[in-house]
């Protein structure tokens, strides 16, 4: 019987027989390892099937997307073996696995999760606010507690409407290539997208924009959509946002400021 002792987070940390410039960050649950275990740590089926590593029995082989390693008996990796690895590494020298420039970071990107706020336990935690303070910003934040449900809200302004240019042409731009490990985390994402009313499924189109994902800083998914090519058939209509060194000399008399982190914005735009 395993004894859990909590869990650890592993940062950009590699698996040398694949490459020294793929990293992954995820996390690890901790046992009280017993005097008849061989292994330090173990890969669990979520973080191999998060990865896209196949294990293949058959072939006595591990693949990593493009990438595969051969299986070595238990014992191969000696503490000399490591050792010349590492020296590899600091002497800038080429290690004997297989590696490529080009490979990207792989980090762990966790599906979104988005929920109502509790004004009250963030009121709470400001210490520095003296308790009126603490109290008109609750009532603040309460008479606009609808901006904090974890919700979809709806566009109450004009219809905003996007003019071409004169002869220009439909932009069909060709799709990212999206790593294995993030292929089902993004499927996922475009449904949750549909499932509340922001996308809506076009069987074909004249008109198409890559898009790809990114961690958060807090691993949750975040869209990136590339419309540079439809910016070049838009008429310019520039909009000057407002610098936030000007809006601040232009308030007099305030002892605090705060932000308001808009974590549902759904496009991120190139």
């Amino acid at each position: 019987m395993l004894q859990a002792e909590g869990s650890v987070t592993f940062e950009y940390y590699c698996l040398p027989q694949f490459s020294r410039r793929r990293n992954i960050t995820t996390s690890f649950h901790m046992f009280v390892k017993c005097p008849k275990d061989k292994y330090d740590f173990i890969l669990g089926c979520d973080l191999l099937k998060d990865l896209g590593l196949i294990i293949d029995y058959s072939a006595s082989k591990f693949m990593w997307d493009d990438i595969i390693v051969d299986m070595v008996p238990n014992g191969h990796w000696t503490q000399s073996r490591i050792t010349n690895i590492v020296n590899s590494w600091n002497n800038n020298t080429k290690p004997k696995y297989r590696h490529d420039d080009n490979e990207m970071h792989i980090t762990q990107i966790l599906p979104a999760d988005y929920k109502p706020t509790n004004i009250t336990e963030v009121v709470n935690q400001k210490t520095h606010l003296t308790t009126d303070e603490r109290d008109q910003l609750q009532r603040t934040l309460f008479d606009f507690q609808d901006l904090f449900q974890g919700k979809r809200g709806e566009f109450i302004g004009k219809p905003i409407e996007l003019e071409l240019l004169p002869g220009s042409k439909p932009f069909y731009g060709k799709p990212f290539s999206i790593p294995k490990a993030y292929q089902q985390i993004t499927k996922d994402e475009v449904a949750r997208l549909k499932s509340i009313g922001l996308f809506t499924k076009v069987v074909s189109s004249k008109l198409a924009a890559p898009t790809f994902i990114i961690p958060k800083k807090n691993n949750n998914v975040r869209g990136i959509t590339d419309f540079r090519g439809l910016n070049k058939c838009l008429k310019c209509a520039p909009y000057l946002m407002p610098k936030i060194p000007n809006i601040f000399r232009g308030m007099e008399k305030f002892r605090y400021a705060m932000t308001i982190d808009l974590n549902m914005v759904i496009i991120q735009c190139l």
